[in-house]
């Protein structure tokens, strides 16, 4: 090989790592710049967010009314089904409570007419 050939390897290999070094430094260049638009966006953003304050009360959302309505409705449903079991007789002139619990519970009082220590059956 001659001594231009060597030349001209040479200076080839020093355009490529002078282009590259373009290359490098333009890329951190626009690295830099990337970085100084996304704080300019971000500062926007946040002056933008402080201007327009907190975000309105949204006072009435499905949630909030399902929370107030199904808890009224169950204590009206019970309110009704409590009045009709307790709707007022002809005989009567107070409103008397259901009957629960078959004969445990019964109308009349069996031991009404005894005396102390007497029992209904020994009678």
């Amino acid at each position: 090989m001659s001594n231009y050939d060597d030349e001209s390897l040479e200076q080839d290999a020093l355009e490529s790592d002078h282009h590259f070094a373009r290359k490098v430094e333009q890329e951190l260049r626009d690295e830099e710049l990337a970085r100084q638009l996304a704080r300019a966006e971000e500062r926007a953003l946040a002056a933008e967010e402080r201007a327009r304050g907190p975000p309105p009360n949204r006072p009435w959302t499905m949630r909030r009314v399902c929370s107030f309505v199904v808890p009224l409705a169950i204590i009206i449903v019970g309110i009704v089904a409590l009045l009709y079991a307790m709707k007022q007789d002809d005989t009567q002139t107070i409103p008397s409570m259901p009957q629960f619990g078959g004969p445990f519970f019964e109308a009349e009082d069996p031991w009404e007419g005894l005396k102390p220590g007497r029992s209904s059956q020994s009678s």
